[in-house]
C-alpha cells in the first residue's frame, strides 16, 4: 500500500508495513519540512512582474514550506506572487524587501498588496479556483501601522511639541509669534491681537451700559479704581470727582432739566433757540461770532430769485390790509410785471414760501384818481420762510 500525504504541507505518511528499512529517509524529509515551517526564513528574489510560490504535494522540501519569506530583487513593476496549489491553506509572514509592491494571490478571490519595505501576515484559504488571500495583520486590534500615520493618527510635529510644552497657567493665551507658539497673558496678549488699550484702560469701561435708540443714559462706576475716571475738570459742576458706586442717570432722557449725581448737579439746564440750537448751559451763555461782510456778500451772491432771505416786487391778490412787517403766504402774491391802470399790475407767476411786507405804496385808481390802498399794491416783499 503506498504512502499518503497531509493536505497542506504534504508530510509523507507511510502505509502500514511499507518502507521497511528505509522509512528513516521519509522521517528525515518530514523533519526538514517541519524545520522550514517553524524556524527558517526563505529569501526569494523577484525578477519580473509574476512569481509562483509552490508547495510540494509529494513530501519533497519546497519554497512554499517557508512560513516567513523575504522577497528581494528589483522586479521593475508590481509583482504578483501566486500561491500554488490553490487548494492548500497557509499562513505566511511576508517581508517585501523589493523596490516594488508585491501582491499575494491564490485564486480569483481577494488579494493582499504589500508596499515596498512593509511586512504583512497573510492567510490563503485554499478554496480552489476562487481561492482568496486575506491580510491577518489588518485584523489585529489596536495595532498601529505605518499607513495610519498622518491619516488616523497625528505624526510627530514640532508645533504640537511646542504647544505641549506651554505652561497651563490660568490666564495664559496661546499666541503665534511668527516662528512658534508661545503663552502670553495680560497686556502682552492685547498687543499681539492688535489692541492698543491696556487692561487697566479697558476696565474703566466695565459696567457701562448704552442703548443707542434712547441715547447713552446710564454710566455706572462700580469699581474702586474708577473714582478719578470722570472729573470736575471735564466740565462737571460740584468741584469733585464721581465717587465709587455712583450712577449718572436721568429718568426722562428727552427733558432739558439737569442731570444729578446723587444731589450734586453737574450738567445744568440747557437753553435752546427756536431752531433747536444750544445757546446756553446753566447760567453760562454760548455766543456765536457774527458773520463777516464778506461771508454775507458771498451768501447773497449765490442766492436765486425767490430764495429765503431775498427780496421781490410782488402784488397781493387778496383784499386784506397789509402794513409794514405783516406776513402773507406766497400763494397770495404774484410777481409784479408793470405798473398798470386797475388791478392788472402783476404776472401769473406765484412765489413759494412765506413773505413779509417791507413797505406800503399807492396806485392810480380809475374812479377816484390818485389814492392810497394798502390791500392792493406793488411793493417790496422779503421771503422769510
Amino acid at each position: 500500500m503506498p504512502s499518503s500525504f497531509t493536505s497542506n504541507v504534504a508530510f509523507e505518511k507511510p502505509a502500514d508495513g511499507e518502507q521497511t528499512g528505509s522509512w528513516g529517509d521519509t522521517v528525515n524529509d518530514n523533519m526538514d519540512i517541519v524545520d522550514r515551517l517553524t524556524s527558517q526564513v526563505g529569501s526569494i528574489a523577484l525578477l519580473s512582474s509574476t512569481y509562483t510560490l509552490t508547495t510540494s504535494t509529494s513530501g519533497a522540501l519546497s519554497e512554499g514550506h517557508y512560513s516567513a519569506i523575504k522577497f528581494t530583487g528589483t522586479p521593475g513593476a508590481t509583482c504578483t506572487v501566486t500561491i500554488n496549489p490553490n487548494t492548500i491553506q497557509r499562513i505566511y509572514t511576508i517581508y517585501n524587501n523589493t523596490n516594488q509592491t508585491v501582491i499575494m494571490a491564490q485564486g480569483s478571490g481577494s488579494t493582499v498588496s504589500i508596499p515596498a519595505g512593509e511586512v504583512s501576515q497573510v492567510y490563503s484559504d485554499g478554496a480552489g479556483a476562487a481561492a482568496a488571500v486575506t491580510p491577518f495583520t489588518d485584523k489585529l486590534k489596536d495595532v498601529l501601522y505605518s499607513g495610519d500615520i498622518g491619516s488616523t493618527v497625528q505624526g510627530y510635529d514640532a508645533d504640537l511639541t511646542a504647544l505641549g510644552a506651554l505652561a497651563k497657567t490660568d490666564g495664559n493665551f496661546i499666541v503665534g509669534n511668527g516662528s512658534t507658539w508661545v503663552a502670553e497673558s495680560g497686556n502682552t496678549v492685547l498687543q499681539s491681537i492688535g489692541v492698543t488699550a491696556t487692561t487697566t484702560e479697558l476696565n474703566y469701561v466695565d459696567g457701562v451700559t448704552s442703548n443707542i435708540q434712547t441715547q447713552l443714559n446710564t454710566l455706572t462706576s462700580n469699581k474702586a479704581d474708577k473714582t478719578t475716571s470722570i472729573s470736575a475738570g471735564a466740565g462737571l459742576t460740584g468741584g469733585g470727582n464721581l465717587s465709587t458706586n455712583r450712577t449718572i442717570s436721568h429718568a426722562d432722557t428727552s427733558s432739558q432739566s439737569s442731570v444729578n449725581n446723587s444731589g450734586s448737579t453737574f450738567i445744568q439746564d440747557i437753553t435752546l433757540d427756536t431752531y433747536g440750537h444750544v445757546t446756553g448751559i446753566g447760567s453760562a451763555t454760548i455766543s456765536f461770532p457774527a458773520p463777516t461782510t464778506a461771508q454775507v456778500l458771498s451768501a447773497t451772491a449765490g442766492a436765486n430769485a425767490g430764495d429765503v432771505g431775498t427780496y421781490a416786487l410782488c402784488w397781493p391778490v387778496v383784499s386784506t390790509l397789509r402794513n409794514e412787517g405783516t406776513s402773507i403766504a406766497g400763494s397770495s402774491l404774484r410777481y409784479a410785471s408793470t405798473f398798470a391802470y386797475g388791478n392788472v399790475g402783476y404776472s401769473s407767476r406765484v412765489p413759494a414760501g412765506t413773505w413779509r411786507c417791507m413797505g406800503v405804496t399807492g396806485y392810480l385808481d380809475g374812479s377816484s384818481g390818485y389814492g392810497f390802498q394798502s390791500d392792493k399794491q406793488t411793493t417790496v416783499w422779503l421771503r422769510i420762510a
